[in-house]
């Protein structure tokens, strides 16, 4: 995919070179295929060599509009910074995102988990896109610098991918870590030696870093079904109906939360209540459960405003990829 073979016509007496060349080719393209085939069984099974991760071109599709288009791949992941990543942001973060951005779209055309080899503009599926109109309508009279600042980023790093042991590597990311990343096994159960939780003391400063919100305990319970939504909220002879932590994960995150007999996952209940992590505290008062909530989203693999961070203070983007994926290699495609 993004290669086209023209056909040529036949040079009169060249009948042995044309039966050679299209013998090679032939050749080429099965092994090619085995090879393929074998290493995109799952997200980040793509073996570095071959297949989708030596694409120029992606095909994206939007999904307020569900159209596709075909785009170089290198403007595509200027798309992607821009709509996943603060422009503002130091020189080396904004790189360290391109890289990464880069990486997690060819493993992701790599693998089964691609539609068709099609990409979505989805963050909850794929990654945030914008194009350049976009940009311009929400960047104002600011479009040209921050613009500016987002391609320098990824000429820089034009054609870097991480990997690990030869396969593009699984670079997952979010906006705040609140201290700490969290492993990939603690949040989806799949222990993978890159995505290990790292400590991070660079995001305080993010705007999600430490957030309260309140939420009517009613509310609360009846995320749990209706088995606990009977009982009375609020009532002091009825702690059981409390929503209670039922374990802590090794990077401080909830692991699971239990009310009234039933048990959810804290990524679960984190979805159902729109609270910005896994990595929670609250207190009752009345009938009001306030919620302390430190860093947003599901804290794998790059913090984002601990990259900034990390920038801020010298640190290049190799050296911020290195620090939140461990044993990975930077190569150019």
């Amino acid at each position: 995919m993004g290669y086209r073979l023209k056909k040529r016509r036949p040079v009169p007496g060249r009948w042995f070179f044309l039966c050679l060349a299209l013998a090679v080719l032939w050749l080429g393209l099965s092994f090619g295929e085995r090879e393929e085939n074998g290493a995109g069984a799952a997200f980040g099974g793509a073996v570095f060599d071959g297949g989708a991760e030596q694409m120029d071109t992606v095909t994206l599709r939007r999904c307020e509009t569900g159209r596709e288009e075909r785009l170089p791949l290198e403007e595509y992941v200027v798309g992607v910074v821009a709509a996943e990543m603060p422009a503002s942001f130091e020189p080396e973060a904004l790189k360290a995102q391109a890289v990464i951005a880069r990486t997690y779209a060819l493993a992701k055309l790599s693998s089964d988990s691609g539609e068709e080899g099609v990409l979505c503009d989805d963050p909850g599926h794929c990654q945030a896109f914008e194009d350049s109109e976009d940009l311009a309508a929400s960047w104002g009279a600011a479009f040209e610098e921050k613009y500016r600042r987002i391609t320098d980023a990824v000429s820089a790093t034009e054609g870097m991918v991480l990997t690990y042991r030869g396969e593009l590597a699984r670079t997952y990311y979010h906006s705040t870590c609140g201290g700490e990343t969290a492993s990939a096994k603690e949040v989806w159960g799949e222990d993978i030696p890159y995505l290990r939780g790292v400590s991070c003391d660079w995001d305080r400063d993010a705007p999600r870093y430490r957030e309260t919100v309140e939420i009517p305990l009613a509310e609360v319970i009846k995320v749990f079904g209706t088995a606990s939504a009977s009982v009375s909220a609020g009532a002091e002879g009825n702690a059981e109906v409390l929503p209670v932590v039922s374990g802590e994960t090794e990077s401080g995150r909830a692991a699971a939360v239990s009310c009234g007999g039933v048990s959810l996952s804290a990524a679960d209940f984190r979805a159902a209540l729109a609270l910005n992590s896994t990595r929670f505290s609250w207190e009752l008062d009345g009938e009001t459960l306030r919620v302390t909530t430190f860093g947003f989203g599901h804290g794998v693999g790059l913090c984002q405003y601990g990259a900034n961070g990390m920038a801020k203070e010298g640190k290049d983007f190799r050296e911020i990829l290195s620090h939140y994926y461990s044993g990975t290699e930077l190569k150019k495609r």
